[in-house]
C-alpha cells in the first residue's frame, strides 16, 4: 500500500510541477516575442521563437519571476547589441555580444544544463537572424521584384524600370519611371503573367518615389531595414528586371553617403540599368535599405540608393489608387537627385536616320546611330522608334535591340525595316522619328 501510495505521490508531484511551469514558460515566451518584435519589427519569427525556448529553459530550471524578468531584460539588451554589431556585418561580434550580455544577467542561474540548452538555442537563432547568403538573398528578392512597362496613349512603350512589393498588391519604384505615362504593367521575376497598374496610391516627388498598386498581383513582401544604420563599405545588392528578362543580381559596396539639403542619399558600387531603376536595394540579412536609381552626368553613369526611411514615411500616407492617367504629377521644386545629372538613360541616344533607297525605290530599310555619351561601353541597347506624320500623328512603330558593344563616347549604325510607306508619309523628316532609349547594360 505504502509503495502505491508513493507512486501516486510522485505523479501527483509530477502533474503539479507541469502545471506550475505552465504559466511562467507561456508568459516569457510572449514577452520575448513582444520584445522582439519591438526592438526589430522586420527580423523573422524563427529566431525570435528558437531565443524564446532558450528563455524557457531557464524558466524551468529557476521558479522565480526576478529570473524571468532578467531573461526579459537579457533579451532586450542582448539582441540591441547583437543588431547593432551585426550591421556592421561582423557576425561573431554580433553573436559574442549577445551572450555576453545573457551570460552577465543569467550566470546567477543554479541550474548550469539549462543556462547551456539556454545558450546553444540562442547561438542557432541570432545565427539566423544575422546574416544570409546572397543566394538565399537573391532567392527571397526575385519573387518579390517586378518588371514595369509604362505606355503612352497608343499603348506603346515609354519607359521601363523595376519595383518590388511593399505591401499586398502594391509596388514601390522610382517616380520617373512613371512620369509621363499613361498605363502600364508588371510582371514578375520568372513569370509570365502581366498585372495591370491600377494607380498610384502615394508618391514623394523630392525623393523621386511612387508607390503603385496592381490589379491581382499576389507575392511576397520584401522588409524595409533601417537605412540610417548603413554604413560606408557595407555590402549591399541590387536587384533588378531589365529588358523584361530574368532579375538581375549585382553586389557592391556602399561608397559614401551624400547629403543633399536636409537629405541623404546612399551612393553603391552595384551597377544599375535604366530598366532596373526602382528596384530593391538590400543588405546582409535580406533588409531593403534603398530603393535603386542611377542618373547620367559628365560622362558618368552614377548609382544610388534613395533610402528606404523615406519610403517608410511614404507608405503611412498611402491613399486610394488613382489611376495613372488621370493624376497630375506635380514637379518637385527640389529634387533629391536635382543636382545629379538627368535619367540614366539618356547615355545612350539615337539620331541621323537615313533612309536606304536603292536604285531610287524605296523600300522600307532604314539605319540610324546609336551614340555612347557614357566613359564606359555599353551593350544590349533596347529602344523604340516612333514614326509619324507632319501633325504629329504616330504612324508606326519598330521595337530595335542592338546586342553589340558601343565604345565609350562613340556610336554604331544599326539597320532596322518598317513598312515601304513610311517614309512618303513622313517626308523622309528625321524630325519626324522619335528615339526611346527604354534600357541597356554597362560593360564592365
Amino acid at each position: 500500500m505504502e509503495q502505491g501510495s508513493d507512486s501516486s505521490d510522485n505523479e501527483m508531484g509530477g502533474r503539479g510541477l507541469v502545471s506550475a511551469l505552465t504559466l511562467p514558460i507561456v508568459v516569457l515566451l510572449a514577452l520575448q516575442l513582444m520584445g522582439g518584435m519591438m526592438l526589430s519589427p522586420q527580423r523573422t519569427f524563427f529566431p525570435i521563437y528558437v531565443e524564446g525556448l532558450g528563455y524557457s529553459a531557464i524558466a524551468i530550471s529557476a521558479m522565480s519571476t526576478a529570473r524571468m524578468a532578467m531573461a526579459l531584460l537579457a533579451s532586450l539588451i542582448g539582441g540591441t547589441l547583437s543588431d547593432s554589431l551585426g550591421r556592421k556585418r561582423t557576425l561573431l561580434l554580433g553573436n559574442t555580444g549577445y551572450l555576453i550580455a545573457n551570460f552577465a544577467f543569467l550566470a546567477v542561474s543554479p541550474h548550469w544544463i539549462g543556462l547551456l540548452w539556454a545558450t546553444a538555442l540562442m547561438l542557432v537563432g541570432t545565427s539566423a537572424a544575422q546574416g544570409q547568403t546572397a543566394q538565399e538573398i537573391a532567392k527571397k528578392a526575385f519573387g518579390s521584384t517586378v518588371l514595369l512597362v509604362l505606355e503612352d496613349a497608343n499603348g506603346q512603350p515609354r519607359s521601363l524600370g523595376s519595383g518590388f512589393f511593399v505591401r499586398a498588391g502594391e509596388v514601390a519604384s522610382n517616380l520617373h519611371v512613371v512620369a509621363g505615362a499613361a498605363r502600364g504593367y508588371a510582371k514578375i521575376i520568372g513569370q509570365k503573367a502581366k498585372y495591370d497598374i491600377e494607380g498610384i496610391t502615394a508618391v514623394d516627388p523630392e525623393r523621386d518615389l511612387v508607390v503603385l498598386k496592381l490589379s491581382g498581383a499576389r507575392a511576397s513582401t520584401l522588409a524595409l531595414g533601417r537605412s540610417e544604420a548603413v554604413q560606408v563599405g557595407e555590402t549591399v545588392y541590387a536587384v533588378g528586371n531589365p529588358q523584361g528578362l530574368e532579375g538581375t543580381f549585382s553586389q557592391g559596396i556602399v561608397s559614401s553617403i551624400r547629403e543633399v539639403g536636409a537629405d541623404k542619399l546612399l551612393q553603391i558600387t552595384a551597377p544599375i540599368s535604366p530598366g532596373s531603376s526602382g528596384g530593391p536595394v538590400l543588405n546582409g540579412k535580406g533588409e531593403v535599405i534603398g530603393v535603386s536609381v542611377a542618373t547620367f552626368r559628365g560622362g558618368q553613369n552614377l548609382n544610388f540608393a534613395i533610402p528606404s526611411n523615406y519610403l517608410k514615411t511614404l507608405l503611412e500616407k498611402a491613399e486610394a489608387a488613382k489611376p495613372l492617367a488621370q493624376t497630375k504629377l506635380v514637379k518637385a521644386q527640389r529634387s533629391i537627385l536635382a543636382d545629379l545629372g538627368g535619367r540614366s538613360s539618356e547615355g545612350v541616344v539615337g539620331a541621323k536616320l537615313s533612309w536606304d533607297l536603292p536604285g531610287n525605290q524605296f523600300s522600307g530599310s532604314y539605319s540610324f546611330s546609336l551614340r555612347n555619351q557614357l566613359r564606359e561601353p555599353v551593350k544590349n541597347v533596347y529602344c523604340l522608334l516612333v514614326f509619324r506624320d507632319a501633325q504629329g500623328n504616330p504612324l508606326e512603330v519598330d521595337v530595335v535591340r542592338f546586342s553589340g558593344v558601343i565604345p565609350a563616347g562613340l556610336a554604331r549604325r544599326v539597320t532596322s525595316e518598317v513598312h515601304e510607306s513610311i517614309g512618303v508619309l513622313t517626308k523622309w523628316r528625321d524630325s519626324a522619328v522619335e528615339f526611346r532609349i527604354l534600357d541597356f547594360e554597362i560593360v564592365n
